[in-house]
């Protein structure tokens, strides 16, 4: 009959555990006819106690199934392909009675668990429960999309504070390499101030040296010209001297001198040392302008391309092994250039 419940259960040992709602449904519809509604409760894993609902749209259907169910359905599981055995009556064990007909307590169920039409199923349960949750979850989701904005900022404002110091960072690393690029180009043009200073001072000794030679040379010249002169005035003199003295046409005889007794001759005076040419009196200025100086930098004056003429190493090997200090270093060189010339001479 339509719109009666058939009460089903199950001989093994875990009850109904291994069949679901919509298996049970489809097995029943393609062996019987449709069925429009199966409930099954919470399994307990107890075969006297796990029952499930069934409800059929033809009368004729569930009288069919009811038959069979009387003798006993077997099942396949849809775990690991296993059977079951299933058994079932009218709910509440009547034949044909309508719908809650048996009441609470009433009818005898034949050791079958009596179960009430008004008790809700798990998905009643949790359809009743999601319309009473709906409110809060509206209310969920609006402090979700609170918490989400406001995290969203929090974020925001580290991202900005983090690209902030990032920032700030490469900009001090940017004034950085420009502070040392400025650095570096006002040491190089200290550097090159300095260079330029040095070689100002190097050239101006330079400078300072060869005007020196040159005055010196100038002054050797002029003393040279002026000795030249004074000894042609001298023997222009003389000459004058000798053509302008009267000439005896007779010239009276020699007045025999008295004998004297023999003395010796007085001792022959030194020969006159020869005069020194330019380049040696060039050498004994050059070292009478630098005689306030250290032994060192005088006897470098004797290196110069000048006097390579002279006798430089003899010079030096002399004024090395007298070791005289109270002597100016010109005084010893005069004396040396006058012994040498005379013993060449």
């Amino acid at each position: 009959m339509p719109g009666v419940d058939i009460q089903i259960k199950s001989s093994h040992e875990q009850g109904l555990a291994l069949l679901t709602r919509h298996w049970i449904m489809q097995t029943f519809s393609k062996q019987f006819g449709p069925v429009t509604y199966c409930k099954k409760p919470p399994t307990t894993n107890d075969p006297e106690t796990d029952v499930a609902f069934i409800t059929f749209q033809n009368s004729e259907d569930a009288e069919k199934a009811v038959v069979a169910l009387r003798e006993g359905v077997t099942l396949n599981t849809t775990w690991q392909h296993m059977t079951v055995n299933v058994t079932g009556d009218y709910k509440g064990g009547g034949g044909g009675r309508a719908k809650g007909g048996g009441g609470k307590g009433g009818g005898n169920t034949g050791g079958m668990r009596d179960w009430q039409e008004d008790e809700d199923g798990s998905r009643d349960l949790l359809k009743r429960r999601s319309n009473h949750d709906r409110r809060s979850r509206s209310r969920d989701r609006r402090d979700d999309r609170r918490d989400d904005r406001r995290g969203d900022r929090r974020d925001d404002r580290r991202d900005d504070g983090r690209d902030s110091r990032r920032d700030d960072r490469r900009d001090d690393r940017r004034d950085d390499r420009r502070d040392d690029r400025r650095d570096d180009r006002r040491d190089e043009r200290r550097d090159d101030r300095k260079d330029d200073r040095r070689d100002d001072r190097k050239d101006d000794r330079r400078d300072d040296r060869g005007d020196d030679r040159r005055d010196d040379r100038k002054d050797d010249h002029r003393d040279d010209r002026r000795d030249n002169r004074r000894q042609d005035d001298r023997q222009g003199s003389r000459s004058r001297d000798r053509r302008d003295a009267p000439r005896d046409e007779k010239r009276e005889a020699p007045i025999p001198e008295e004998p004297r007794s023999r003395v010796a001759d007085p001792p022959a005076p030194p020969p006159e040392p020869p005069p020194f040419d330019f380049t040696e009196k060039l050498l004994i200025r050059f070292l009478q302008t630098k005689q306030d100086k250290p032994i060192m930098e005088q006897l470098e004056v004797l290196q110069a391309d000048e006097f390579k003429k002279l006798p430089i190493e003899d010079m030096l090997n002399t004024v090395i092994m007298k070791q005289d200090r109270k002597t100016p270093l010109y005084k010893q060189i005069e004396e040396f250039l006058i012994k040498w010339k005379l013993s060449s001479a």
